[in-house]
């Protein structure tokens, strides 16, 4: 009787493999985990995403305070409100023009925006207007974005890598033309 059921168990978890492996091939929305990566696609592979979590309500007003303030790139130079790390980043997605751009002036359109701590993994994800004095050459897939900002992290961690000097340095970003006006 043990063995029948073994064998049971063993047909339905590999209809369940056959299932997921199908799921995972005719779907864009689902990512298995393979080899400890998150597979993306057949060329790009991102990590498996991290424990992202909202900034601490007590911090928040301090996190909103760091980015108004801030009219750098995707990396700002100040501390993180919550674990004090210089890793803070935004990102803007492409924007998509105003209707009435005359009554929106300083800014190109409507947009995403990332707001997140490489350290502690805190994250805001927003709906904003984009800012015009802000550029960023930043390789993102933005196709694959969602609320956390883990493909945006990537693209960042690919982009200082393939921009590191043997002695470990990182070059400055390359003088590419932005996708962001």
């Amino acid at each position: 009787m043990l063995g029948v059921a073994n064998g049971r168990c063993t047909k339905l978890r590999n209809l369940l493999e056959l299932a997921i492996f199908r799921l995972a091939s005719v779907s864009p929305f689902w990512h298995p985990i393979m080899n400890g990566r998150v597979r993306q696609s057949d060329h790009n592979t991102i990590r498996p995403p991290m424990n992202w979590h909202d900034i601490p309500e007590d911090r928040l007003a301090a996190w909103r305070e760091v980015f108004a303030a801030s009219r750098e790139g995707i990396s700002l130079t100040a501390p993180c409100p919550v674990c004090s790390a210089t890793t803070l980043h935004h990102y803007f997605s492409r924007p998509h023009p105003f209707s009435s751009p005359e009554l929106h002036p300083g800014f190109l359109g409507r947009c995403g925006l990332w707001e997140w701590c490489s350290s502690c993994r805190s994250y805001a994800h927003y709906s904003a207007a984009h800012p015009d004095w802000w550029h960023c050459t930043l390789a993102v897939d933005e196709s694959i974005l969602i609320p956390q900002p883990e493909a945006i992290e990537q693209a960042l961690i690919n982009m200082n890598q393939n921009f590191a000097e043997p002695s470990g340095a990182v070059n400055d970003l390359p003088s590419a033309p932005s996708n962001h006006r």
